[in-house]
């Protein structure tokens, strides 16, 4: 009888949103499971495997993927923000990305008025992560707001995470002013952050929002999070 080998093809899948399932499966060998990995070149720190005998798993980057024989499980995106699905086939390890970039479009807001990232920015096993602006000069003063909050999680002792039992999350806020005739760079997602700081104080998510008179909207392609790692 030949003994049963796990090809060595890789599968990918572009911006998929969040909680959204790839356009491709994984299966495991007729007899023998098969081995996958997050791939360096993916852009979402998590992915989770829907399958009868795996149930919902998380995985990330370093971490097996261990399909059974004769079975079939989903990809789907497990993190907080959109970004591209690698996955490596086969024992060799998938080291962790220095760093990702994902593109960020702006969604207009009223109250007050200005304009908040369209997803945020997951944060969860990152070191430093920025948000980066395009060639953009402010007009007027303006001051760009960011968020930072637990997700599913207590992260403060005797305080519950979930807002309906009727406590909020854990969160921060950190606003950043900027003068007229500023031209905006990297923006700092870590609490109190500045860019240059070595490591950034973070939660699990972080949005961005940017008051009026540093409009972003005609750029919207040309705004990036930057996400480090290592």
């Amino acid at each position: 009888m030949d003994r049963e080998i796990q090809p060595f093809s890789n599968f990918q899948a572009i911006s998929v949103p969040p909680s959204h399932p790839t356009t491709f499966r994984l299966s495991g060998g007729k007899t023998i499971p098969y081995i996958y990995q997050l791939g360096v070149n993916s852009s979402v720190p998590y992915v989770r495997l829907l399958g009868s005998d795996i149930g919902q798993k998380l995985f990330s980057w370093n971490e097996k993927i261990i399909v059974p024989p004769q079975q079939m499980v989903t990809v789907e995106n497990a993190s907080f923000h959109v970004g591209d699905i690698h996955i490596n086939s086969g024992w060799d390890p998938s080291a962790l990305p220095a760093r990702v970039t994902v593109p960020v479009n702006f969604d207009e807001v009223t109250g007050p008025d200005g304009y908040l990232t369209r997803f945020p920015c997951d944060t969860r096993r990152a070191r430093r992560a920025f948000l980066q602006g395009p060639e953009a000069t402010t007009v007027n003063p303006g001051e760009a707001e960011v968020t930072g909050r637990a997700v599913g999680r207590g992260h403060v002792v005797g305080l519950p995470a979930f807002t309906e039992l009727g406590r909020p999350v854990p969160e921060y806020v950190s606003t950043l002013t900027y003068p007229p005739a500023t031209t905006l760079g990297l923006i700092p997602l870590g609490q109190n952050a500045l860019p240059g700081d070595s490591v950034h104080a973070l939660l699990d998510t972080a949005t961005v929002f940017i008051a009026d008179g540093t409009p972003p909207t005609t750029r919207s392609g040309s705004w990036y999070y930057v996400i480090e790692y290592l």
